[in-house]
Order: C-alpha cells, then structure tokens, then sequence
C-alpha cells in the first residue's frame, strides 16, 4: 500500500545556473521576510529547519536516545567490542 515516485530535473535545461540560482535565493528570501502576524515566528522554505538541525548537530554532536545507546551497547558487548558509557 505504499507507493514513492522520484522525478530528477536538470534545473539548467530551464536556463542558466546561476541565473536560477540568483532568482531563487531572491524568491525565497522575500518569502522568510514576507510579513506576518507574529513577527517573532520565522517563515520557514523547505530545507531551512533540515540545515538548521544539520548545523546544530555539527556543532553539538547527533543527539541519540537512551533506548538506542543502551541497543548499540548491547550489540557491541555481543561481539565483545569495548563502548564507552558516556557518548
């Protein structure tokens, strides 16, 4: 019951890049800065909250759950791997 579908567009065939580029980054930037009713809410385009998650875990580290620690530690005692407690 599931289905995906993927479609792969060469933007360039539409002109060139960094034209598309340039128009892009324009129409997006109008878009975050368009007015809204709370101005302390920011408008969000695909990707931006991904890069925003992207970069924080750059800087902090990729946050895993306890359950999940405590499963790779269980895996690696399996194989008799040393794993240290804290990540």
């Amino acid at each position: 019951g599931i289905c995906h579908f993927f479609l792969a567009i060469d933007p360039t065939l539409f002109g060139d890049k960094e034209a598309i580029e340039k128009s892009l980054d324009a129409y997006l930037e109008r878009l975050r800065n368009a007015d809204r009713l709370d101005a302390e809410i920011p408008i969000f385009v695909p990707g931006d909250k991904e890069k925003s998650a992207e970069e924080a875990n750059e800087r902090q580290g990729i946050p895993v759950d306890d359950v999940t620690i405590a499963e790779i530690q269980a895996i690696a005692q399996g194989f008799n791997i040393d794993f240290p407690t804290p990540i």
